[in-house]
């Protein structure tokens, strides 16, 4: 009988034992979740699939969950998430005005308060990217350098009558719109925009600001917002009446004004609706269809945004994408240190490359000297970003109200509901410009 009893409550202890074991090993899973808005993004995605891959294998107590939204769904996720208390571990945060709402509210861990010299080293310039930072410190760190502009189709362009420019040479509003008539005779839109998107009108129209300036600097978009000089001259009205004149002319369908460009603009141009798609970056390079985007068939290309006149200087849309932050009230911020330090670090740009995504480490890899691929249009990005020179147009700022005001300015010149006059004598009201018109 005590044998019994000795043996009954052996298995029972080490019964107690396993459960013990099962229920502490269950309790030290870890789970960082990651969110941003590059759904679609097949080599945003393919990339940080490998990236949690490798992770996941050196720490073999954490799982990474990561989900994509769009850009137009994700502030609907993003905003009541952190508003709970409930946001992703590490998440996305566009560059610019929404980052500078967003730090004040404290959700941020400021990156570059914990970073190495080695990790800045390998951002190198995108460390001290203007869009990232507020009060003077990085908050988000890049993740993919990008070369915003146009797209097109070359065999639609070229019969519509209109040789491909070489890479990095834009040709002039005037011009887009001679494409109007010759694209409606094929059932062809010019261009297909999403202008739902702030920064589908907003972007092109500080390029087309900075095409008037005299020199590189001073920034006068970055004057105008800060009210030290009056919106109400010809370097800001030339851009607005190019937008209006565009509009007018059918350059793009009008209810582009109501299309998201992510997904609905997007997805039109990729069913060839459309010679162009404005507002493109680098990170669809892997989206494509082979069809159209192989060695033997490079019919996909770049196209820089119009020059407002002839007389205007080129000006490129030379910046960063996806910026991923970290969570200041989350419990496992260290890890998620060492998982976006991974991401900009050597190892990190080459699974970025492979995946045809133009890494914003620049610091990490020599991009001028990476060889071909067998995908053009990403080959074409490589060139632009790296090769082409000219002026580089700043196109993410910290003012929040100030370009909310822009955006919906440049709307309603585009609709006819205020004259550009109203929308500029606006603007420095908003911006607070005291001196002479």
């Amino acid at each position: 009988m005590k044998k019994v009893l000795i043996w009954v409550l052996s298995v029972s202890l080490l019964m107690s034992f396993f459960l013990f074991s099962y229920e502490a090993g269950a309790k030290e899973q870890i789970v960082l979740r990651i969110t941003d808005w590059q759904a679609g993004v097949d080599n945003i995605l393919n990339s940080y699939k490998e990236f949690i891959r490798i992770f996941e294998e050196k720490h073999p107590g954490v799982k990474i969950k990561y989900t994509q939204y769009s850009y137009t769904t994700y502030g609907e996720f993003l905003k009541p998430a952190i508003a709970a208390g409930t946001a992703p571990d590490m998440f996305a945060v566009y560059p610019g005005a929404e980052l500078a709402k967003l730090v004040p509210s404290g959700a941020l861990v400021p990156l570059s308060d914990i970073m190495d010299d080695q990790w800045k080293n390998w951002l190198g310039k995108a460390y001290y990217f203007n869009g990232a930072r507020v009060n003077g410190k990085l908050w988000v760190a890049p993740q993919d350098a990008q070369t915003e502009c146009i797209w097109i189709y070359k065999d639609m362009l070229e019969a519509c009558g209109m040789k491909v420019p070489p890479v990095g040479q834009p040709v002039t509003v005037d011009d887009l719109i001679k494409l109007v008539e010759p694209a409606k005779q094929h059932g062809w839109d010019v261009i297909l925009a999403g202008f739902k998107d702030y920064y589908s009108s907003c972007d092109a129209y500080y390029n087309m600001v900075h095409q008037l300036q005299k020199s590189d600097t001073p920034d006068m978009i970055m004057k105008a917002f800060n009210g030290e000089v009056s919106w109400q001259q010809d370097i800001f009205r030339l851009p607005m009446e190019a937008f209006k004149k565009m509009h007018k002319a059918h350059v793009w369908r009008e209810d582009a004004i109501n299309m998201d460009y992510q997904v609905q603009a997007w997805g039109k141009w990729l069913n060839r609706e459309g010679i162009d798609i404005w507002c493109n970056c680098d990170w669809f390079a892997g989206s494509c269809p082979y069809e159209y985007n192989n060695p033997d068939n490079p019919d996909i290309g770049t196209f820089m945004y119009p020059l407002v006149n002839k007389n205007a200087t080129p000006a490129y849309n030379w910046g960063f994408g996806t910026d991923l932050g970290i969570y200041s009230r989350g419990k496992h911020q260290d890890l998620c240190k060492e998982f976006i330090r991974f991401t900009n670090s050597p190892e990190g740009a080459k699974i970025f490359i492979k995946n045809y995504v133009n890494p914003a480490a620049s610091g990490a890899v020599d991009i001028s000297t990476i060889p071909k691929t067998d995908n053009p249009i990403f080959n074409e990005c490589i060139k632009l970003f790296s090769s082409v020179k000219g002026r580089r147009s700043e196109y993410f700022y910290t003012q929040a109200d100030q370009q909310d005001a822009l955006f919906a300015g440049i709307i309603d010149v585009m609709l006819g509901q205020r004259t550009i006059d109203e929308v500029l004598a606006h603007l420095d009201e908003v911006c607070g410009y005291k001196g002479k018109k």
